[in-house]
Order: structure tokens, then sequence, then C-alpha cells
């Protein structure tokens, strides 16, 4: 009888051991997710203002005269819409 006792009571450690350790991982997990969400977030709304001010940049004509300035605008606005795609809301 005392050799069932022990017995169980070393499974009851396992087991609780081994839900205590799962719930730890998944608090943690959890944290890095709510961190990532937070980040994509920033990054979504960084997106969005880079755009608006390509946009007002594109309405002003002051390039036109500058061969360069319009090359490296246009390689802006390609940048621009590369990370346009990332950015689905």
């Amino acid at each position: 009888m005392f050799g069932w006792i022990m017995f169980f009571i070393w499974v009851s450690t396992i087991v609780g051991w081994v839900i205590y350790n799962l719930y730890r991982k998944n608090v943690r997990l959890e944290s890095i997710v709510i961190s990532q969400a937070n980040f994509i977030a920033g990054l979504q709304s960084l997106i969005g203002e880079s755009e608006k001010a390509m946009k007002n940049l594109d309405d002003k004509i002051w390039l036109e005269s500058d061969k360069e300035l319009q090359q490296v605008f246009n390689n802006l606005k390609a940048i621009q819409e590369g990370l346009n795609q990332f950015n689905k809301r």
C-alpha cells in the first residue's frame, strides 16, 4: 500500500513539473508574440507615414530640372512601392 502511495506522489510530481514548465514556456512565447505584434504595428505606421510623405513630395514638381535627382526620387518611389506590399491592413 505504501508503495502505491509513493508511486502516485512520484507520478503527480512529474506531471505537475511538466505542466508548470509548459505554462512558463507558454507565457514567455505569448510575451514574444505581443512584442512582435507591437513592432509590426509600429512598422506599418512608419510605412504609412512614409507613403504620405512620398505622395506629398511627388505632388511638388521641382524635380524636373535635375535628372540625377529624378533618378533618386524614382528609386525611392520603387522602394516605397516594395514597402507598401508589406503594409496590408
